[in-house]
């Protein structure tokens, strides 16, 4: 995955907001299909989940058009837990518009056949995603300080420029490629 900071060289070198595609968007959204999503609803604004709420929010105003067709923003809004997701579904999607096992007869997202509680097997095919992620890739995204998530529109950037005091001819970019070490 490869993003771009925007920084501002006068106070230094802060990051202002990134600049970045789809995946890290994918990445960055997948974090609320761990409980946080549930734990976001229940905990008062602004105790101690610090920017996780600013994702949170992202996918609740994120306009359907930039969504994976057939998404259902539940999915990350409020998860339900599954005791078989593993540590690398956070680089992975969803199955998304696939026909999803009965309750307790596996895990869609490590993509593993699973025994039922009845003892039959369910074929790990029926269980594969097609790893589309969560918001189409047609589009440039930006993530604020606070992990705050939109499309890249000229009218986000000149606001975001605007609330910093900083002058467009005054940033630093800077790319970063981040691998699954970083992650």
């Amino acid at each position: 995955m490869t993003i771009t900071l925007f920084m501002d060289p006068g106070n230094n070198n802060k990051v202002l907001f990134a600049e970045c595609e789809k995946d890290f968007v994918d990445f960055m959204f997948s974090f609320l299909l761990l409980p946080l999503g549930s734990v976001v609803k229940i905990v008062n604004p602004g105790k101690i989940l610090g920017c996780i709420e600013k994702v949170y929010e992202s996918v609740e105003n994120m306009k359907e058009t930039y969504l994976i067709e057939n998404i259902d923003k539940s999915l990350l809004l409020d998860p339900e837990f599954s005791p078989l997701t593993d540590a690398f579904s956070l680089l992975h999607s969803p199955t998304v518009g696939a026909p999803q096992p009965e309750k307790n007869h596996g895990c869609s997202y490590c993509r593993h056949t699973v025994t039922c509680t009845s003892g039959a097997k369910k074929e790990e095919g029926f269980m594969k995603g097609k790893g589309e992620g969560f918001v189409k890739g047609m589009s440039t995204y930006i993530i604020t300080d606070s992990l705050k998530v939109m499309p890249k529109t000229a009218v986000s950037i000149l606001f975001l420029i605007k609330s910093f005091g900083v002058k467009n001819s005054h940033l630093k970019e800077k790319v970063v490629v981040i691998g699954k070490e970083q992650v």
